[in-house]
């Protein structure tokens, strides 16, 4: 009886030092980094506490415990995946134990090249407008324009040309007034005001086309509408969230124009920049 609750209690001791051990090794992994002095020192406590190797039937969820420590802050450098590959190593975890682990450390590099390809895209992005502001983009072949000397194209998007017109008329005004007796039978009524009608404006498509911007001129090939204007005519330009507005020189009513796909408000700005900047210098 004596040796049977020896070993009852035995298991019961054993089971605690292993459990303390387990959570030793999980808080020194937590942080995805394992060095020889942390090695040595679970060794130490491993013996001191005299665990067994309860913790053998954990090695997976420890290796995930260390992958998630490392990444956190969204870093995932080389040295990280050498250390981890290094704690998997020292864990004895299989492909199949490191599953979980391994999955994270995929979705981490996807996520990071994703990242990687925006920051690139932004910054060519940033480049080009640069480029435009300066008249020194790529140059771009412009088919069915014809090009004075010495002129050549900066930017060619879709647009939609617009025009304020009248779409419908409003009555305004008017007032029936009212009678002021002055005798039997006689009456005038005063206050009397006939109505008047008025225009309703409206923006309406004149037609779709493309803009081009040159070092010299804002032209706009559209299928049942088209333009040049001069850079030296056109005495303000104003973006919005939708259209390209622009007014010239003599005339009443001002250019709008509408974004389509594939237009983008800060290149028409930055070429119309380049334009005047280019002009101005007197570059081709």
């Amino acid at each position: 009886m004596t040796g049977i609750l020896s070993r009852i209690f035995g298991r019961m001791r054993h089971g605690k030092a292993d459990g303390q051990f387990i959570e030793e090794m999980r808080a020194v992994l937590a942080d995805g980094e394992l060095d020889d002095e942390e090695r040595h020192e679970l060794a130490r406590r491993h013996v001191e506490l005299g665990a067994g190797d309860a913790w053998n039937d954990v090695k997976a969820d420890l290796y995930l415990a260390a992958v998630r420590g490392a990444l956190k802050g969204g870093r995932l450098t080389p040295e990280v995946e050498r250390e981890l590959a290094e704690i998997r190593g020292y864990l004895h975890v299989g492909p199949a134990e490191a599953e979980r682990g391994n999955t994270l450390l995929g979705e981490a590099r996807d996520r990071l090249a994703a990242e990687a390809r925006q920051l690139k895209a932004m910054a060519d992005w940033e480049a080009y407008l640069a480029a435009l502001r300066r008249a020194e983009a790529p140059r771009i072949e412009v088919l069915n324009i014809m090009f004075q000397r010495g002129e050549r194209a900066l930017l060619e998007v879709p647009m939609a040309a617009l025009e304020y017109k009248a779409i419908a008329r409003q009555h305004v005004g008017g007032a029936s007034g009212f009678n002021i007796r002055v005798a039997r039978g006689v009456s005038f009524r005063v206050g009397g005001m006939r109505g008047y009608s008025v225009p309703v404006m409206g923006l309406q498509p004149l037609s779709t086309g493309r803009l081009v911007i040159t070092t010299r001129r804002l032209v706009f090939a559209g299928m049942l509408a088209g333009w040049s204007d001069p850079l030296e005519k056109i005495i303000s330009v104003t973006p919005y969230a939708d259209v390209f507005q622009y007014v010239v020189h003599g005339r009443v009513k001002p250019r709008i124009l509408r974004y389509e796909p594939g237009a983008h408000p800060d290149a028409i700005i930055a070429a119309f920049e380049g334009a005047v900047n280019a002009s101005a210098l007197g570059h081709p």
